[in-house]
């Protein structure tokens, strides 16, 4: 089932958000994708899945074959590769 995401949402399409790794992925929801995330300071872990929803603060994947959803914080992303 799927999660529910928070109404009223900032607009990731204002300037503030223009060019992020947010608006990036707003435009690209549906479409697979690995994230790199930064852990401390030289560990890097990987997150892999469908977008499902993005807000300013964190971006949802969707992992079909663990029927499971991901929030994974925006500001430790340092890479996205798109599968």
């Amino acid at each position: 089932m799927p999660i529910v995401i928070p109404e009223n949402l900032p607009d990731l399409d204002a300037q503030p958000f223009r060019g992020s790794f947010q608006q990036l992925f707003l435009m690209n929801v549906g479409k697979s994708v690995r994230i790199d995330f930064l852990v401390g300071s030289s560990n890097t872990v990987s997150q892999t899945g469908i977008i499902y929803a993005v807000t300013s603060q964190y971006v949802v994947l969707r992992q079909p074959a663990r029927d499971a959803y991901v929030a994974c914080d925006a500001y430790s992303i340092k890479f996205v590769t798109f599968l």
